[in-house]
């Protein structure tokens, strides 16, 4: 705006010179398109010092590459939708150990879903949910999730953003909504920065919610073990393991 009426002004200056050339020395004129051009300048430098702001203003995150393993097909999600982050993992990660994400903040995601036991449970023949209820399945593990194109035993999900909602509001797991695990979140002083942080804004919305967990889950690979290193034939089955495999 600052460019266009200066050129403007400078234009009209030119029209009055023009309108009295004859009366008006070439010395004049000279100062007439020197102070032209000066005005021109500054715009110009005026525009570039707030650009130079602006992009410093710009919120910045810190991208993660996801590598694909050698010979594996390419994965299902798509991350032109959910661009892992530095700041998006580390707000997954805060909220999958959070039992904030429950009704009464008693259970997490990681009460099932265990790392020390591959991010599932092996200690139940049945995951515990909320207020000691007993579901009807165990946990599945959190292995490899970009590849997959279902969740859940059933299928019941066909995408990784949306499969957190099912233990979420799953009277027997979490029993709580989406809705009130917004809210709770936005009051909260922790999570307001690490939303601005991962999305450029401290507002907290369910959308956000799920792809910060989705960054976290789709971290959680594994490429190489025993089984992978066979198949890459850099390692051979033990005896019971080859019969454990044919058995699978």
């Amino acid at each position: 705006k600052l460019f266009f009426r200066s050129f403007a002004f400078t234009n009209q200056q030119c029209d009055d010179s023009g309108e009295t050339g004859n009366a008006i020395g070439g010395h004049k004129r000279k100062n007439v398109y020197r102070r032209m051009k000066t005005q021109y300048l500054n715009s110009v430098i005026l525009a570039l010092l707030l650009f130079v702001c602006l992009a410093f203003a710009i919120q910045k995150t810190t991208p993660i590459y996801f590598e694909t393993p050698k010979n594996w097909p390419k994965p299902h999600y798509d991350f032109s939708k959910n661009p892992l982050t530095e700041e998006g993992f580390q707000l997954g990660r805060k909220l999958f150990y959070d039992p904030i994400m429950s009704r009464d903040s008693t259970i997490s995601c990681a009460s099932c879903h265990l790392q020390a036991t591959g991010f599932t449970h092996v200690d139940h023949e049945l995951s515990h949910g909320i207020d000691g209820k007993i579901g009807t399945r165990n946990s599945m593990a959190l292995i490899n999730l970009a590849w997959k194109k279902d969740f859940l035993w059933d299928g019941g999900a066909n995408h990784l953003d949306v499969q957190p909602l099912n233990p979420i509001t799953s009277p027997f797991e979490m029993d709580e909504t989406l809705e009130h695990i917004v809210a709770k979140l936005q009051k909260s002083k922790q999570y307001r920065p690490l939303f601005e942080a991962a999305f450029g804004t401290s507002k907290v919305t369910g959308q956000h919610t799920l792809k910060a967990l989705s960054q976290f889950m789709l971290l959680l690979t594994s490429s190489n073990a025993k089984y992978d290193q066979v198949m890459r034939r850099e390692a051979v089955f033990s005896e019971s393991e080859q019969k454990g495999y044919v058995i699978f």
